[in-house]
């Protein structure tokens, strides 16, 4: 799905940045791989991409980091 998407049409800047939100959304399930808010740290404190990351451990079984990060 991510490469079909037009990420030519935005600006050079911008073109990781809309990858990273795309790809925050869509690994949940089969993945084990942590998204990377470090690449992003103005958004480390975004609470949108501390759901999706706790979703994420919660769908890999991970639920005491889960819980962890959706109690901080």
């Amino acid at each position: 799905m991510l490469q079909s998407l037009p990420f030519a049409k935005c600006s050079n800047g911008d073109v990781d940045f809309v990858k990273y939100l795309y790809a925050s959304r869509v690994k949940k399930y089969p993945t084990v791989e942590a998204t990377e808010v470090i690449v992003f740290p103005a958004l480390r404190k975004n609470l949108d991409l501390i759901t999706v990351e706790a979703e994420r451990l919660f769908y890999n079984c991970d639920f005491q980091m889960a819980y962890k990060l959706s109690t901080q």
